[in-house]
């Protein structure tokens, strides 16, 4: 066989047929793990959660204090 020749089966290139069987197991393997994932949660059904409204700030990096308290000031509507 003389360099550079692609080995061909069934009309198609090897090295092609190994990329796709790649890509089918890789998208497969994702399929997988996100099924995989299951939540539960439960919680006091009486419970009126609107009366709830908590948040809180945390510090920033910003040395003086502007990106903080603009952020705030956005998400704040004040």
């Amino acid at each position: 066989m003389a360099k550079g020749t692609m080995v061909k089966w069934r009309g198609y290139s090897v090295m092609h047929r190994w990329r796709n069987l790649a890509a089918v197991l890789a998208i497969c393997s994702a399929e997988a793990a996100a099924h995989a994932q299951q939540i539960q949660s439960d919680y006091d059904q009486h419970t009126d959660f609107s009366r709830y409204k908590t948040y809180s700030w945390q510090k920033s990096g910003s040395p003086d204090g502007a990106w903080q308290s603009s952020c705030q000031m956005a998400n704040t509507g004040s």
